[in-house]
Order: structure tokens, then sequence, then C-alpha cells
């Protein structure tokens, strides 16, 4: 009588039957079985995979283009018709110029903006750095739309379209370019006016050892003040002309592009950290005065200046532990190295092994953590002046001929 005894029964009478369901738009394309212990809803409840793809693009179509964006919004974290923006271009030494937002264009859609050089440009709109909310209404940005054009441009003229004709007549686009101008030359004057307090903002921020973060807002007050009675434009220009310091700053200060637009979040460098880099660079400039002496001197007896000797020495040293472990570990060009060549058996003492037959000493150190900023942590992204060192000592070992001289090898190194 036990309800063991009462499903056995059960099982004997009944185990035998089985319901056909029909599944016929949830057979398994490969033949596997179905899940008999599934219980399934109506056949006519069921959706074919046709419909699914076509109510996920309704979705998703619904989703790019909105009907009124301020309503679900409403932190302003997409840039909307009016808005200025920064356009800076991280892979160069170009300046960053000003613009304002249009519209998005294309599939995949692409921001569209007219710069204050009156020409218009289709960039990414995640590469956006710094933007200032409507910053003009946008019926003040409708009249030039009629002059631009509607659908995208190919990825290799990204951020190059400002070197396309004028298309917008001067007349329609003059009052965008002249509200550019204001703003670019007010904070230009406030940048003249404390430009000994910005120029040194980094010794004023920064920790002695450790790295200290802020927003841009913070920041600003914390250099030029703000007042209670300050109108927007005013603080607007204080914010790009610390923004600009900050910039000029290089590395002593950074920022993550992924979400720096929203959060205005900055990274201070310490000032150790600052100070070990430019020791670096200067040594490495030093080698490379060398190298160009000894190209251009007919004699041999030229030797290498004390920082260039440093790097010289660095250079011996990698290439020697490069060699050995070349012998036990076979290099990829995917930034990685192969498993060891020589087995050990794992039951004796002597499985894991170690080898101090080379010493570094400080200045080694230093390089080190230089090769390491630049290929594991990707703190000189934006620099290009600081990138291109550490492929000059990749090229000097002779041991990445093979290789695309990028952080991907650095990480081998």
């Amino acid at each position: 009588g036990g309800i063991r005894d009462q499903l056995r029964k059960w099982h004997q009478e009944n185990g035998h039957q089985q319901t056909d369901i029909n599944n016929e738009y949830d057979v398994d394309a490969s033949g596997e079985q179905t899940n008999n212990f599934t219980r399934l809803g109506d056949v006519d409840n069921f959706r074919r995979p046709d419909e699914d793809i076509e109510n996920e693009r309704d979705d998703s179509s619904r989703l790019m283009t909105p009907g009124n964006l301020e309503d679900w919004d409403s932190h302003h974290r997409f840039l909307r018709r009016g808005d200025l923006v920064l356009l800076d271009f991280p892979r160069s030494e170009r300046e960053p110029i000003l613009a304002i937002f249009v519209r998005r264009v294309g599939r995949p859609a692409q921001s569209q903006f007219y710069t204050i050089h009156g020409k218009w440009i289709h960039g990414t709109e995640r590469n956006i750095q710094h933007a200032v909310p409507d910053f003009v209404p946008p019926s003040l940005v409708e009249p030039i739309i009629s002059y631009l054009p509607d659908s995208g441009i190919t990825e290799e003229l990204l951020d190059r379209a400002h070197m396309f004709d004028l298309s917008v007549p001067r007349n329609v686009s003059a009052p965008l370019v002249t509200r550019m101008l204001e703003f670019q030359r007010k904070s230009e004057e406030i940048y003249r006016q404390n430009a000994t307090t910005l120029d040194g903002a980094h010794l004023s921020l920064a920790h002695p050892t450790d790295l200290k973060f802020g927003t841009l807002d913070l920041i600003t007050t914390r250099l030029l003040g703000h007042s209670k009675g300050e109108d927007n434009d005013t603080w607007q220009g204080k914010i790009y002309a610390v923004r600009k310091a900050l910039s000029r700053g290089g590395f002593a200060f950074g920022h993550d592009r992924r979400s720096h637009r929203i959060t205005g979040f900055v990274q201070i460098r310490s000032k150790e950290q600052v100070a070990n880099v430019e020791k670096v660079r200067n040594w490495l400039r030093a080698w490379q005065d060398d190298l160009a002496t000894f190209a251009a001197a007919k004699s041999s007896n030229h030797q290498f200046s004390p920082n260039g000797q440093k790097v010289v020495n660095f250079i011996h040293k990698a290439k020697s532990l490069i060699e050995k472990s070349r012998e036990l570990r076979d290099v990829t060009t995917f930034g990685r190295v192969g498993i060891s060549k020589k087995r050990f058996n794992i039951e004796k003492e002597d499985a894991l092994q170690y080898d101090f037959t080379t010493e570094f000493d400080d200045s080694d150190r230093e390089l080190i953590k230089f090769f390491e900023a630049w290929s594991c942590s990707g703190l000189f992204l934006g620099l290009p002046r600081i990138e291109a060192l550490p492929p000059l000592m990749l090229q000097a070992t002779g041991m990445y001929e093979e290789h695309r001289l990028d952080p991907k090898a650095g990480f081998t190194f």
C-alpha cells in the first residue's frame, strides 16, 4: 500500500502508452530524439523560425528608430540633434575638431556631424569622447539637412569626410558655425587667463605614488572654480579648456574610451609613474641619437652615451633569454608561446625548475615596466609617439623578423 507500490502498479498498466505529439515545427534538424518528459503546448501556438526572425527584425527596427528619444533616454546617453561634440583622432597628432551632431544615417548606423570648418563628416558615435548636450536647438540644425547625404559612406572614408568639398551654403550654415566659433573663442580665452594653472594640472592633482580618479566636473572645479551664478556656456567653456589641458598632458592623464563621454571619469596617473615613463623615453631617445650618429660617422670609435648604453645592455639580455626560450618553446604570431618541449616527471621534486642565470638591474626593470604598460595594459593608446618606441627595441633584438611589431608580439617578449 505505499506510494511506491501505487506508482509501480500505474506503470504496469499505463507505462506502455505514449501520446503522439505533433512537433512539425520543433523537430531537430539532426534527427535527435526530443525530450518525452517535456510537456508541450498546442501546436497552433508554436512559432516557425522564420516568424521569430521577422519579429526580431521588427523589434530591432523599433529600437533603432525610436519615435521620441527623450522618452527612454532621460540620461542623454545617446547623442541628439544639436549636441556639440569633440571629434578627436587618437591615432594621429591632429588637433580635435568641434562639430554638431546632425543625425544617424546608413546601416549600420553612422553618425553625421557638421564641423566648425563648415564641412560634414561621418563617424562612429562610440568614438566620441566629449559632448555638450543641447548646445543648439534642433530647429537650428534642420535647415542644413537637405544639403547633406542621406546614406552612409564606406568605412575607409569614416572620419575623413572633412576633406570633402563644402556642400552646405554658407548663409544656411552660418548660425551653427558662428555658435561654435563663439564657444571656441570663449574657451581659448579661459585657457589664456589660467594657463599656468592648467599647464601644471598634473602637479596639483596627482598623488606621488598612487593612481587617482576624478570627473571632469570635479577637476574643473578644483582648478578653475565654479560659482553659483555662472551661466552654462561659461561652465562648459571651462570644462572644454580643462579637457584640452588634460589631453596635452599626454601619458599623465588617461580615460576609458568606452564610457568616458557618459561618466567623465579621468585617470590621474601618479607622479612616479609619469616620471618613469619620461625617463625611459629619454633613454630610448638617446639610444636612437647614438644609432644615427654611428650611421653617419666614418669611423667606428664612437661609444654609446650612458643612457643609450642602458638600452643596449637590456636588448642584449633580452635577446639571450629569447634564444634560450625558443629552444624550449615555440613562439606563435598570436601573442602566445607554446608548451615546453622538455618533459619532466611530475612525481619528482625537480618537476618545476627555475633559471636564475640572468639578472636585471634597476634600469632593466624600468624598461620591462615600460613594455608591460604598452603590451599588457594598453596605457599608451592614443599616444603615437610613445607607442612607436617599444617596437624599435623588438626589432633591435632581431628575434621578431616574421612578426608584426604590435602589442601581441610585445606580450611574448
